[in-house]
């Protein structure tokens, strides 16, 4: 289906996997693994890890436009 509508499969690939780095709060365990591995208090997660894990899928995003214009 993805060839058929002239989307590359293997940049789709990449757009799913980018969109599973969602943004991660205290709801979520994941969160707490990072929180607790990483040895940062919450607020500081809450500062480092939840900005982080929003901007992943927005830059990883941007590359994947740029590279859509060169691999067809």
């Amino acid at each position: 289906m993805l060839v058929t509508l002239g989307i590359n499969p293997y940049l789709a690939g990449l757009a799913v996997c980018l969109t599973s780095m969602c943004p991660s709060f205290l709801n979520d365990s994941y969160f707490h693994v990072v929180t607790s591995f990483s040895g940062m208090d919450i607020k500081t997660s809450l500062k480092t890890w939840t900005i982080g894990s929003i901007l992943v899928p927005i830059f990883g995003s941007v590359i994947i436009c740029i590279l859509s214009l060169f691999i067809h």
